[in-house]
């Protein structure tokens, strides 16, 4: 069993391939490219995306629902809305399994003044400007 173990990792080593796991930012990454929104989206995603980061509640979500529950929350609050079956049609996800996401989002997003999220704000303060108010 250990030669078999040991062949599959030379075979894998030589072939370069990396076994990594995806995370949120990774789902993110490939939802702003696949729904081509902008860059006030994708700013606005990522500064979600690392509210709901340090809620431990949101750690427990799978990677992919809390990455298209945060695209929801930044495309609606900046005004831009996708049709529900675009949104199924790349996530696999209807918006109204992604609802319970949604509310924790916003949730967070009208705690952003707490203490503990005042590195991120720090951070897009510049790029996101009148957003944050």
């Amino acid at each position: 069993m250990d030669n078999i173990l040991f062949m599959e990792s030379q075979i894998l080593l030589a072939l370069c391939f990396e076994i990594r796991i995806m995370t949120s930012i990774d789902y993110l990454n490939e939802g702003l490219t696949q729904l081509k929104m902008g860059h006030q989206v994708d700013l606005f995603s990522r500064y979600m995306l690392e509210l709901c980061l340090i809620d431990y509640e949101f750690c427990l979500l799978k990677p992919s629902i809390l990455s298209w529950g945060v695209i929801l929350v930044a495309t609606n609050r900046l005004g831009l809305f996708t049709s529900e079956s675009h949104i199924r049609k790349i996530c696999g996800v209807s918006v109204k399994e992604l609802s319970p996401v949604v509310k924790m989002t916003e949730a967070v997003f009208y705690r952003r003044q707490d203490i503990q999220y005042r590195d991120i704000n720090r951070k897009y303060s510049y790029s996101l400007g009148d957003m944050l108010m």
